[in-house]
């Protein structure tokens, strides 16, 4: 009996591991993502900016 108790709070310590390691996989899936954003962002403001410069020249 004590054995199964064991073995139930040894998997059970194990799937709350598995999922921290989930969450942790989840958080860093999330944060590579915002950063792609964030350089997409970027992006569009320089080629705004750019667009907005080539423009100004023929403004009268």
């Amino acid at each position: 009996e004590v054995s199964a108790a064991i073995d139930r709070v040894t998997r059970t310590i194990q799937d709350v591991e598995d999922e921290i390691k989930k969450m942790a996989l989840d958080v860093e899936e999330q944060a590579k993502q915002a950063t792609e954003v964030k350089t997409y962002s970027d992006d569009l403001n320089v080629a705004v900016s750019s667009l907005n410069e080539y423009l100004s020249k023929f403004k009268i």
